[in-house]
């Protein structure tokens, strides 16, 4: 399905002079054209921490410099499908593509 994906980014919270604290601030990219499949089976997905992680989505898109470790699936209305953890990021040279795994 087509799709777009926009990627978090987040600023750090900290401290104030007055010593108060500052909340981190998440805000998101633009969005980026995409192309998105619901995964299906099972056996997809990836060991973090030595746990296995099943993916929800797999996400293929043209932008080959994107990076994120969370991101924002929505569809080709823009109404939102998903906010999910990236789970793998491959940039596939040889289709000029990046295939994340979500």
């Amino acid at each position: 399905m087509k799709g777009f994906v926009r990627a978090m980014y987040q600023t750090l919270g900290g401290i104030n002079e007055d010593g108060e604290p500052i909340a981190a601030v998440k805000t998101w990219g633009e969005y980026i054209p995409c192309q998105y499949a619901a995964n299906t089976l099972s056996n997809k997905g990836v060991y973090v921490g030595g746990e296995f992680q099943e993916s929800s989505f797999t996400i293929t898109l043209k932008d080959m410099s994107f990076k994120a470790d969370f991101i924002q699936l929505s569809n080709s209305k823009k109404e939102l499908v998903c906010e999910k953890q990236v789970l793998s990021l491959v940039v596939l040279e040889s289709v000029k593509r990046v295939n994340i795994t979500a």
